[in-house]
């Protein structure tokens, strides 16, 4: 399904993953900081530690990531949270994903039409662009030009 998807703004992004269940909490944590598409969210492995770098699928570029304490942290609760699994991410369907965010986003009463899990990359560019401009939300994107 294709949808054009719009960022959530900042308060959104706190007001969905303060309130939001684990794991739920820590992936979308982790999809607005590391701005990563969800092929390759669901592509991060089941580790103690998040990688430094990761081969995007799409574009076949690295991207690196310099992860904070607080990422740290969530990386850790995903990590411990369910069984042992091959993958970190727990839903393997891409789908449940954008269902999951619409339905979260309509009990917080946060307008969700437009919104799949898409929004969180697009959030993390608007955060960095308002950060650095243009060039900063270039580079945390990953995008060449």
């Amino acid at each position: 399904m294709n949808i054009t998807t719009r960022p959530l703004s900042s308060d959104e992004c706190v007001q969905l993953i303060t309130h939001a269940a684990p794991p739920w909490k820590q992936q979308y944590f982790i999809a607005v900081f590391t701005g990563l598409r969800i092929s390759d969210l669901l592509s991060l492995s089941w580790f103690p530690y998040p990688p430094e770098k990761v081969l995007e699928i799409q574009t076949g570029k690295i991207k690196e990531i310099v992860w904070s304490d607080l990422a740290l942290a969530h990386w850790e609760a995903l990590y411990n949270f369910g069984s042992p699994r091959e993958k970190l991410f727990i839903q393997r369907d891409p789908s449940s994903y954008r269902k999951r965010i619409q339905s979260d986003c309509a009990k917080l009463l946060i307008p969700h039409k437009h919104v799949a899990f898409h929004s969180l990359r697009k959030s993390h560019a608007v955060i960095a662009y308002r950060q650095g401009g243009v060039l900063a939300a270039k580079q945390a994107m990953n995008h060449t030009s």
